[in-house]
């Protein structure tokens, strides 16, 4: 419950929770809804909970 920064929480999410999940489900076959599921979570703990800043389509496009 530390106030993290933007770029803290990007890298939490990055490096802790979606390198676990990607190994746990490799194996295993995922639907689409577990999925927005996960990514519903990301987004919740990203921005607190308070609705995106930024908007998705902006987040995952390429860095160029």
């Amino acid at each position: 419950m530390r106030r993290l920064t933007l770029l803290g929480k990007i890298t939490v999410i990055k490096s802790l929770a979606a390198s676990q999940l990607v190994y746990i489900l490799a194996p295993l076959s995922t639907n689409q809804k577990a999925t927005e599921e996960i990514e519903r979570l990301f987004y919740d703990f990203l921005w607190s909970g308070r609705g995106d800043k930024i908007k998705r389509n902006t987040m995952i496009r390429d860095y160029s």
